[in-house]
């Protein structure tokens, strides 16, 4: 506060990546005499009427306060970077115009309420980089609105509910890091309006459906550090706005297409430590906003295409690491690399890669 005035020094989290930043800005503080619309963090409508309470990063502890439940025109809550404990409060589920929760990263725990699958109006929840337990489940088809789930970095169990493909709304979602298992759904395939799908770090076996190449709008895709086997189906190719595509530490097979060069607006192709073989297909060579490659650690043989090494370079392919080193160390390389072209000649029985620091 400032001295007996209601206004204090509200520090206000702007940035959480790739590092944290906090603004400080005057606002009026909380339980003072001024209107409750005009206290930090809280927003209103012209009618007066608290539509969202925005409290990020207060270090703010305690468990969740359920009375704002009874707030009935509150749209958003976010009480992301807090120290909030205990479990996810049910009550929320009852706000009928309630669109948007973000309880990321704070301290719950517990399973998530089964209440809140039932909502008909949430758009987005993120309930990431808690502690939470138990899987998720079937009912999660029912959230026919939601546009952004996000559960990564807790400890969820089981397996991906088929009734996912039921979100037709879904554009966004992040799995990552949990301890989640089972195969891929074909149904991710109907998820036409997914941009960004983030699956890594979990234990998910099987092969990757040739459905998920119906996902057009898909941007971001990261399956990597799982253990999926098979190929890459020739339908993957055809997600023409895939960016990022990361595979690596899999357990993959078959070759990489020539279909690859069609995707023009990818930048990020990472498939080290899989088991694919045949040569680098000199398609790859088309991608001219391509930045970073990752062919190290497979069966590939050959050599790296001089059409993509045409790309290297400060405005190009800034990292392309490929197995041109010794085997073993003592053996021939898998893969020829002319010189200047790889920034990292791997071993692919060790997994040593030499940099190329002068690049």
């Amino acid at each position: 506060p400032l001295g007996d005035s209601p206004l204090c020094n509200f520090t206000k989290l702007t940035q959480v990546f790739p590092r944290i930043e906090y603004e400080n800005i005057t606002w009026t503080r909380w339980l003072s005499d001024s209107h409750e619309c005009e206290w930090a963090g809280v927003f209103c409508d012209e009618f007066n009427q608290t539509r969202a309470i925005e409290l990020p990063g207060q270090e703010i502890s305690g468990t969740f306060p359920t009375e704002l439940a009874l707030m009935p025109y509150l749209q958003s809550l976010t009480f992301n970077w807090n120290y909030f404990y205990g479990t996810l409060p049910s009550e929320l589920a009852s706000m009928k115009h309630l669109l948007n929760i973000e309880l990321h990263y704070n301290e719950f725990t517990g399973t998530v309420p089964a209440e809140w699958y039932s909502s008909q109006a949430l758009q987005r929840v993120n309930f990431a980089g808690n502690y939470l337990t138990g899987t998720i489940p079937t009912e999660i088809g029912e959230l026919s609105t939601m546009k952004g789930f996000f559960t990564f970095e807790n400890a969820f169990t089981g397996t991906i509910p088929t009734e996912i493909g039921d979100m037709k709304f879904l554009s966004f979602t992040r799995w990552g890091r949990n301890f989640m298992v089972g195969t891929m759904p074909s149904e991710v395939g109907k998820l036409e309006k997914l941009q960004e799908m983030w699956m890594h770090r979990n234990i998910f076996t099987g092969t990757l459906p040739a459905e998920m190449g119906n996902m057009r709008d898909m941007g971001d895709l990261r399956l990597h550090f799982n253990k999926f086997t098979g190929p890459i189906h020739l339908q993957h190719y055809q997600m023409p706005q895939l960016r990022r595509w990361d595979l690596y530490d899999c357990n993959m097979t078959g070759t990489i297409s020539t279909l690859i060069g069609e995707m023009q607006n990818l930048q990020t192709f990472r498939i080290r430590e899989n088991n694919f073989h045949g040569t680098i297909p000199s398609e790859i060579g088309q991608l001219g906003g391509l930045d970073s490659l990752w062919l190290h650690q497979n069966d590939l043989t050959g050599s790296v295409p001089v059409e993509i090494c045409a790309l290297r370079g400060p405005t190009g392919i800034t990292v392309l690491d490929a197995d041109c080193g010794p085997t073993n160390g003592i053996g021939p390389a898998m893969v020829e690399c002319q010189v200047g072209c790889c920034t990292g000649c791997c071993d692919t029985i060790t997994g040593f890669c030499h940099r190329d620091t002068s690049q």
